[in-house]
């Protein structure tokens, strides 16, 4: 070919070149993360493709995790301003995802424009031959997005570092958290490693960047509180209490109250000054126990090398007369009778009817017991047994009889960015409102949680769509478990699986976020994954730096009830013998809140109006130390034996225990009637804890 006809084709190449049409799929996210995008310097790239291609057949994509929406867009010489105007003028709502995106790409070059903080991340996804994944943030989840690239054979620009692929820098590892302290208010706790100092959120999480060796320091107010060095272990929790007191700069806001109510009562052991017997004595006595629901809770947690089971009669005492044959429980004694080893007391007896409870080891209790009590005795002295009758001779009214008023049933209260909602008529009006509003109520914890649920009874879709944005940005776990417990209220447990991911990748210390995942699984039909979960949590293993101690006993009753209901679906191999029986309840009940930071109180009232109450405030700190340095919000009651009728349960919400902190709480209960029995039936109900003070009821049964 001689110079002249190269020139000639050269020319020819030109000229196709203006008038080709080639084929461009724009993945546009619409996520609400990628509202503060660099479009100046993703359209710069766009003018660079069209300068270049001046001809295109373009297809937009606009992306989130809940939908996809087309538009086609012709480019001719160059001029791309139609789809420049229509780029501009997009809404940002909803979360990161490829999966509805991929289902939508077709052949050509696809340019997909985002920034990979991708909340819900779930199998690889094939996005096109070759894709050009392009960023232009500053927030950009760029290892994310470079394995994106890379899984699909593609490449990866960003365009905040002028198309340079970054290695992220090797960091110092994250050290991560709870932090709580009933004296000093969070705000003023100081987190300290080498070079960095950090505050705890709002919930009570911190995360900070150190090296083995360094000091992890804890001050406030210029005194240091708490030092630690760092380890291997990236999950430190903290309860700064008795250091706390020593500051004499600090004001205290809530301190516990000590009374003595009475200077000498009945024990098992005789009649004693209450001054003189202190928990070293072993003793509890009436005051101690009446606000408990079982003589299980009253006693768990009071005494040194004492483990309580889900009953009385499942008590192991450490001592050296411990033995390793048969049982290891301790024998129990109800007013002078000793019990069958291994019998049920809560069926027998009830806390109102205790007068004290006395724990006996070693010689102490072989004296007494002989072999019987060589694994240790639990006296319990009934209040008949004690002292019934006055000094004039007549019976003396229980203590604990409920004297209130039957309270009014929780009612929600209508926020008032919802009653700007509801001042509009039609879907788009709804929506175009509530984009016009979140930027005034961003801050608020339930801000989104509340549009998601009153959106969610006009448009399924973008009420989704709405409550997605909650693991968008970057929420607090009292935000998370309260689009959790929301989800449930209405039915919609992929989102509340989803949300079950979010909390467990964010907030990996807490033992609750566990839990949240099996149970959400459960939820959605995923049997043997909860299963598999649930035993991870039983035997220690779903995270073995984690004690998952205070959420056993719910995870063993959640294992039992799905072997009885789907047993033919699932893989034993690994469950024990105990969990192929679930035992007879009149009901069980499990309680779930949202917020750490509330105090509250719930008060139970049986047919025979006598109540008991269990205490979520500071008034119960081996409960709230528990809490905070374990990452539990669940409880389990069970109801059973006594006389039937119908059961009240009423909340008296106190506020939150951090001064300042006005976040609301959600409570939810889940009552199975008539557990492990052909007639059990399952009920669940959230309610909201919204004025601090509010006495309200929340639930009843009946028991037949």
């Amino acid at each position: 070919m001689n110079l002249k006809s190269v020139a000639l084709l050269c020319l020819l190449l030109v000229q196709y070149s203006n008038f080709a049409t080639e084929k461009l799929t724009i993945g546009w996210d619409t996520s609400l993360s990628m509202k503060d995008r660099d479009t100046a310097k993703e359209f710069d790239f766009l003018q660079d493709y069209f300068t270049k291609y001046p001809n295109v057949a373009v297809t937009v994509l606009e992306f989130n995790n809940c939908k996809v929406l087309k538009k086609e867009v012709t480019v001719k010489k160059g001029n791309w301003q139609a789809l420049k105007l229509h780029l501009s003028n997009v809404s940002y709502d909803g979360a990161t995802s490829y999966n509805l995106l991929a289902k939508k790409l077709r052949a050509g070059t696809i340019f997909i424009f985002t920034d990979g903080n991708e909340p819900l991340v779930r199998d690889v996804v094939s996005l096109g031959k070759k894709p050009y994944i392009i960023t232009s943030s500053t927030k950009s989840d760029t290892q994310n997005l470079q394995f994106l690239a890379l899984s699909n054979k593609g490449r990866f620009i960003d365009l905040h570092n002028n198309y340079v692929q970054p290695l992220l820098k090797q960091k110092q590892d994250q050290y991560f958290g709870n932090i709580f302290s009933p004296l000093i208010a969070l705000k003023d706790l100081k987190i300290a490693t080498g070079n960095s100092e950090t505050t705890a959120k709002s919930d009570g999480t911190y995360s900070i960047e150190g090296a083995v060796g360094e000091q992890l320091t804890v001050s406030a107010f210029g005194k240091t509180l708490w030092s630690q060095k760092l380890g291997d272990n990236k999950l430190i929790n903290l309860w700064v209490a008795e250091e706390a007191e020593k500051l004499d700069e600090v004001v205290l806001k809530k301190k516990r109250e000590i009374t003595e109510n009475e200077e000498v009562v009945e024990t098992a052991l005789g009649r004693m000054k209450k001054k003189k017997l202190g928990y070293g004595a072993g003793i509890l006595v009436e005051e101690d126990i009446k606000d408990y629901l079982t003589l299980a809770d009253a006693l768990r947690g009071k005494f040194a090398g004492v483990q309580v089971g889900q009953d009385l009669g499942n008590v192991q005492l450490t001592s050296r007369f411990t033995t390793d044959k048969g049982s290891r429980n301790a024998l129990v004694v109800i007013d002078g009778a000793p019990m069958a080893v291994d019998t049920r007391v809560e069926g027998i007896i009830t806390p109102y009817n205790v007068a004290s409870i006395t724990i006996l080891k070693g010689l102490a209790a072989t004296t007494l017991y002989g072999s019987e009590g060589r694994n240790g005795v639990v006296l319990v002295t009934t209040k008949a047994m004690s002292s019934s009758l006055d000094h004039n001779g007549n019976k003396i009214k229980p203590k604990n009889l409920y004297k209130g008023d039957k309270l009014p049933v929780s009612t929600f209260q209508t926020p008032d960015y919802i009653s700007e909602l509801e001042a509009q008529s039609g879907v788009s009006e709804i929506y175009s409102a509530y984009l016009m509003q979140r930027e005034k109520y961003w801050d608020h914890p339930m801000y989104l949680s509340d549009v998601y649920a009153y959106m969610s009874n006009i448009d399924v879709g973008l009420g989704l769509q709405i409550a997605y944005n909650v693991l968008e940005r970057d929420s607090t776990l009292d935000t998370l478990r309260g689009l959790l417990l929301t989800s449930y209220k209405l039915g919609h447990y992929q989102l509340g699986l989803d949300v079950a991911y979010v909390i467990l990748s964010k907030y990996p210390q807490q033992t609750q976020s566990y839990l949240d995942l099996a149970m959400a699984h459960k939820t959605v039909g995923n049997y043997q994954e909860a299963l598999n979960r649930l035993l991870a949590i039983e035997y220690g293993t779903a995270q073995p730096a984690l004690d998952f101690t205070h959420l056993r006993t719910i995870a063993d009753n959640e294992i039992r009830d799905l072997i009885a209901k789907h047993k033919d679906e699932l893989d034993l191999d690994r469950v024990q013998k105990k969990h192929l029986e679930r035992k007879k309840l009149k009901a069980r009940v499990v309680l779930d809140w949202s917020n750490r930071d509330a105090e509250f109180v719930i008060t139970f009232i049986n047919p025979d109006g006598l109540y008991a109450r269990w205490i979520h405030t500071l008034a119960n700190p081996e409960l709230i130390e528990n809490e905070v340095l374990h990452g539990f919000s669940q409880k389990e009651f069970e109801i059973d034996g006594g006389k039937l009728g119908g059961w009240t349960f009423n909340v008296n919400y106190l506020g939150n225990k951090m001064e300042g902190s006005e976040s609301p709480t959600l409570l939810k209960y889940t009552i199975q009637h008539n557990y492990g029995t052909p007639e059990e039936r399952t009920e669940q109900k959230v309610i909201r804890l919204h004025q601090a003070g509010s006495n309200e009821q929340f639930g009843a049964i009946i028991t037949k």
